[in-house]
């Protein structure tokens, strides 16, 4: 005997079929018996909700219905769900299945709106993962529990950022760019690789009728032409030089190619390109390297960072600040000698409330460190919160007068 009960439950029967209740909309008895069911779907239930791409599937798109807009969106694979979003920032689910085990973890969109120009921030790092159906062995991750993805091999953050400079059609013949996105894949294990892809949008030189996009990235930047790579980059320079950082509509991108080196910029060295050509990524490494290690030129990298994201620098303690309301937060940077000779760099974020004078809660997060050495990466290494009261948080006077 069977029921079809799948089309009467609407949003609810994809989760009935997450969880094993239903199988194709028909009423699974057996499911009353043992509703976990068995890992590998054989019966389905709760245990086996990730391995059944067929009960994964549905799980996803009763999260996606129940939440409501904006709908998931499948991006190299991988479905993205939104959970929440707030302030022009969306939080999501990400879950990934493909010739390999289901990964699931979190990522995080920004962009600003309005009319160009225009800034899009979207981060993604991996969590854990779990066997699926037709591939039932986890990744090796070493001393990690086989579950862990973040500090595994593959298990890289991926962050990537466009900027849109200009939506209007190009003038024939005239030097044009529309935009600019970088990706970045930063490693959380040592025998991890590191990734960097630039696209140009929409780049017309001059003399030529029509835009094109040009992408460069480490793996093909060897096959690009030692005369067209620096002639597209002169063009670059020379319209990047050209911007008014004091203008609101080019001042995002401004700031975007003095952090690259590409904008003639007092205290910031330009970026090393016919080294690139010859010596590779040692190249970006030395000059990565001549940026933090000298204090001027930290400060310009920081100050361009600044203009690109709003905030103010502090130079005293290599860091651009921001303040909304009892709430303060600081992005910062801190270099120290590393012990192969090279320089260990390490981004870090801290947020404050201070609710009144005389008290405050304070997190503050290491992100990553990066050693030049290397070339190695490893992510969140160090977390710590605190609170203060008294002159430290800001009062006029201690909470205890010493006699």
């Amino acid at each position: 005997m069977s029921l079809d009960i799948g089309d009467e439950l609407g949003a609810f029967g994809d989760l009935t079929e997450a969880v094993g209740l239903t199988i194709d909309g028909e009423l699974n008895g057996d499911w009353f018996l043992d509703p976990l069911g068995d890992e590998t779907a054989s019966p389905p239930g709760l245990a086996s909700i990730v391995y059944s791409d067929h009960q994964r599937e549905s799980l996803i798109a009763f999260v996606d219905e129940v939440l409501g807009a904006p709908d998931r969106t499948t991006d190299d694979g991988a479905t993205w769900v939104p959970l929440f979003s707030d302030s022009g920032a969306t939080v999501f689910a990400v879950v990934a299945a493909d010739d390999g085990p289901a990964r699931v973890g979190f990522g995080i969109e920004y962009e600003t709106t309005g009319a160009a120009p225009t800034v899009a921030i979207r981060a993604h790092v991996p969590v854990f993962q779990l066997p699926r159906a037709g591939q039932t062995t986890l990744a090796d991750t070493g001393s990690l529990p086989d579950w862990l993805v973040l500090g595994a091999v593959g298990g890289r953050i991926e962050i990537g950022a466009q900027v849109v400079i200009s939506t209007a059609s190009p003038t024939p013949g005239e030097a044009f760019l529309g935009g600019i996105s970088v990706g970045l894949a930063i490693p959380t294990n040592p025998g991890d690789s590191f990734a960097l892809d630039v696209e140009l949008e929409r780049l017309q030189l001059p003399g030529t009728t029509a835009p094109r996009d040009l992408a460069l990235n480490v793996d093909s930047l060897a096959d690009v032409g030692t005369d067209v790579l620096e002639f597209v980059v002169g063009i670059l320079q020379a319209q990047a030089d050209a911007l008014d950082p004091s203008d609101p509509a080019t001042a995002p991108f401004a700031a975007l190619a003095a952090l690259f080196g590409l904008r003639t910029t007092p205290g910031l060295p330009p970026f090393p390109l016919d080294d690139l050509l010859t010596s590779g990524a040692n190249a970006a490494i030395a000059w990565i390297e001549s940026i933090f290690t000298d204090d001027t030129s930290r400060d310009a990298w920081l100050a361009a960072l600044a203009d690109l994201v709003g905030g103010t620098p502090n130079a005293g303690r290599d860091a651009i600040e921001f303040t909304a309301g009892v709430v303060t937060g600081s992005v910062g940077v801190r270099v120290s000698p590393a012990a192969g000779g090279g320089i260990t760099i390490t981004p870090w974020v801290e947020v404050a409330l201070r609710p009144r004078s005389g008290s405050e809660a304070r997190l503050h997060a290491d992100v990553l460190t990066a050693d030049t050495t290397d070339a190695s990466f490893g992510a969140v290494p160090a977390l710590s919160a605190t609170a203060a009261f008294g002159r430290d948080a800001g009062a006029a006077s201690d909470l205890l007068d010493t006699p």
